[in-house]
């Protein structure tokens, strides 16, 4: 199973395909409830049931919080999961503090993507960073 940074972005861009607000996702914690389409983010193909997504708003810098996959997009492209915990973290401070969360790929500037593979030990050091997050019930 693969962990990946999800990247949303609220504004509505004239360069994004579709935007969205990660908080409403958590606020939800509805796992029949779809979040995202390959339709629109044809990268979401690569998400697998049972990989570990850290949810992350751009708009605000803020690792919001941990979901998993349980349904991929191979049936009607979209991509269903389930909030597992909530963190609500601004990035930019943790990068500043630890080198180690600075070097990590998927939070580097770049070509814009909305999604990012993540190694487990990186994903586990921002998690921890960040304080663990609260279990979402």
């Amino acid at each position: 199973m693969a962990w990946w940074v999800y990247k949303c972005n609220s504004r509505g861009h004239e360069y994004q395909n579709h935007f969205g607000d990660w908080n409403t996702f958590f606020e939800k914690a509805d796992p029949e409830w779809r979040w995202g389409t390959i339709a629109y983010v044809p990268a979401l193909a690569r998400l697998q049931v049972g990989d570990t997504i850290l949810a992350y708003q751009t708009d605000r810098n803020e690792l919001v919080g941990v979901a998993r996959v349980t349904q991929s997009s191979e049936g009607n492209g979209y991509v269903y999961m389930t909030p597992e915990r909530l963190i609500g973290v601004r990035v930019r401070p943790l990068k500043k503090a630890d080198p180690c969360i600075a070097a990590i790929p998927a939070l580097q500037g770049g070509p814009i993507q909305t999604i990012y593979a993540i190694s487990p030990q990186d994903a586990e050091l921002l998690i921890q960073a960040a304080g663990g997050g609260t279990a979402v019930r």
